[in-house]
């Protein structure tokens, strides 16, 4: 296993655990300029951290059953939010945060995990690859680098019998300097060391496998896999690939032809929806976005749907609607300045019911259906630039929108994702 380095002793409390629960969000990838002093250059750093007052805008102390991510993407803040929408407490941690146990502040590329548990992790992707995670006091738990010499890009986050794996979508140029330091692959982490990794083929080219979403399936563990060039100029035949528990592949299933850039995977009942964005180089990416229906115990494709029958191309996840049935964004156009929408598809037939909500393109977020008591509320973030806001709806339909609230209204940051967090 590959040692730690720590600047201090690590805190008890600092083991990472937690049971997967909900939506997961994003492959999404920005091109910037490589900044070397921010990527840590330890194969793994862990730090402990004792509790410690942190500055906050405290709202309305319900559940904080959610995390939020605000951003401009230069900045970031993390917040708490109830299941209603509104803000329980901001920030949980900001990119001027200099705390206790905190080794690199936040970037503006940070998204959350898919499937989260009690403790709140946060993902802070290119360049930094840092995996940070706090308690629901803001008390910083542990920095784990997942760089090992690169930018390594890390996208999701998953507990797998005891160990962390995280998926890393950049391929290392020049591997062979760090142990683990491939790249494209599930990065495994067990008793804050680096013991293994998963790699993943591209499919030629030039194309990498740039992993992304995972679940689990049983006794498997299914990884999105977006096959794009290094340049993101160009998209291979998407594809989804599998790994045993004990950290050894078991195999890729091919998407069906035209489908591209398919990184974002959600468990809906006993099947996957592996959802193809397409390649944005390519202008329109209507030709080579849609949804995917797959049978992981049979490991076969049950449905496709191109998005030309959807009504537009889909952004980078899905939300489950029950089984059978999913709550899918489709982004608009800023050339055209077709809206962002976002539609229910029926996994079974690729009905789509449009529910009339929108917003600027490339502004709206994930949708999260988030449970508030006896009713289940959808969360939108909107991210537009004039009006941020966290939009609300009583039902499925535009005309049930409810007031707004402001999920950062320490830093007037807009909101960009939204996830549900596991209990303790």
């Amino acid at each position: 296993m590959t040692p730690l380095f720590f600047s201090r002793p690590p805190a008890p409390e600092g083991d990472l655990s937690g049971a997967p629960a909900t939506p997961r969000r994003p492959l999404a990838r920005r091109n910037r300029a490589l900044s070397s002093a921010r990527v840590l250059a330890a194969s793994v750093l862990w730090l402990g951290a004792c509790a410690e007052e942190i500055g906050t805008t405290v709202g309305v102390r319900g559940d904080c059953a959610l995390v939020a991510v605000n951003s401009d993407y230069q900045s970031t803040s993390i917040a708490l939010l109830n299941s209603d929408g509104t803000l329980c407490l901001e920030p949980l941690l900001h990119s001027g945060s200099a705390r206790a146990g905190l080794v690199t502040a936040l970037s503006g590329d940070v998204v959350l995990p898919g499937e989260p548990g009690g403790a709140i992790r946060v993902i802070d992707r290119y360049p930094n690859a840092v995996l940070t995670t706090l308690d629901a006091d803001g008390r910083v738990l542990g920095q784990l680098s997942v760089a090992t010499g690169f930018p390594s890009n890390p996208q999701d986050v998953l507990e797998v019998e005891g160990e962390l794996w995280i998926t890393r979508a950049a391929s290392n140029p020049n591997p062979g300097r760090e142990p683990y330091d491939g790249g494209g692959d599930i990065l495994r982490v067990r008793d804050r060391g680096l013991v293994g990794r998963v790699p993943f083929e591209g499919t030629g080219d030039g194309v990498d496998p740039m992993p992304g979403a995972l679940v689990r399936v049983g006794d498997r563990i299914a990884v999105g896999l977006s096959q794009l060039r290094r340049d993101f100029t160009a998209g291979g035949p998407g594809r989804i690939g599998f790994a045993r528990l004990d950290g050894t592949p078991d195999g890729v299933l091919p998407l069906p032809a035209g489908f591209a850039n398919c990184g974002g995977l959600e468990r809906v009942g006993q099947t996957l929806v592996s959802v193809c964005t397409g390649v944005f180089a390519d202008g329109d990416r209507v030709p080579t976005s849609g949804l995917v229906v797959l049978d992981p115990a049979a490991r076969k494709v049950t449905a496709a749907y191109p998005a030309a029958g959807l009504g537009g191309a889909l952004s980078f996840g899905v939300t489950a609607l029950g089984v059978g049935e999913v709550v899918a964004l489709l982004f608009g156009d800023l050339g055209s300045k077709a809206p962002d929408r976002i539609v229910r598809v029926d996994l079974a037939t690729g009905r789509v019911t449009p529910t009339g909500i929108s917003g600027g393109a490339f502004e709206l977020g994930e949708p999260v259906l988030a449970p508030d008591g006896a009713h289940v509320r959808l969360l939108v973030p909107d991210g537009e630039r004039a009006n941020p806001r966290l939009r609300r709806f009583a039902t499925l339909e535009a005309a049930s929108e409810l007031t707004p609230t402001n999920s950062s209204p320490a830093f007037g940051l807009p909101p960009r994702h939204l996830a549900l967090r596991g209990l303790p």
